[in-house]
């Protein structure tokens, strides 16, 4: 990332980008902190050409950007607490999970409360899993209020976006 000190900026920073364009490379690239894109400088035309999109985007950033924040911020959504877990966030370096009703005696979090706190250092969060193609079929067995948390792709793999802790013993 050639711009934000490696962590992306604003769409609108790209005509600010301090590497003079003749020295650009093929592995250099804008990063949209809001939305996830990058772009890549295209000599034939002269311009800065969108190139992919990391899957990820900066909540602060997003919630900063009152044009493009709103389509990439996740909306609120409704949850029914069945077990009435007192669950508190007292760091902001922490989020709670929510289990996802359907998968709640999925092997990976089998025994699990349905809701936990888990430590999120990060300020990336990865956006909502879509997939245009029905062999790519990955199911979010957890969620943030903010994005999805743990995914897995069965039978046997599981991804999550926090670190695993003893402060935290559920995350074991």
């Amino acid at each position: 990332m050639i711009n934000g000190n490696g962590k992306g900026s604003d769409l609108g920073d790209i005509s600010k980008v301090e590497k003079a364009l003749n020295q650009l490379n093929c592995n250099d690239y804008f990063l949209n902190n809001v939305t996830g894109d990058l772009f890549q400088y295209n000599y034939e035309h002269d311009n800065w050409r969108p190139f992919a999109n990391a899957g990820i985007h900066n909540f602060i950033a997003a919630e900063k950007n009152t044009v493009e924040g709103p389509y990439i911020l996740r909306k609120e959504k409704y949850r029914i607490d069945y077990t009435m877990d007192n669950v508190y966030i007292s760091k902001n370096t922490e989020q709670i999970c929510y289990l996802i009703k359907r998968f709640i005696h999925h092997w990976a979090v089998r025994g699990c409360p349905t809701k936990f706190l888990i430590p999120i250092r990060s300020y990336w969060d990865p956006h909502a899993i879509t997939f245009l193609s029905r062999k790519k079929v990955y199911s979010v067995i957890g969620e943030m209020t903010r994005a999805p948390i743990m995914i897995t792709y069965d039978p046997c793999m599981l991804g999550v976006a926090f670190e695993i802790e003893k402060e935290y013993p559920v995350t074991l």
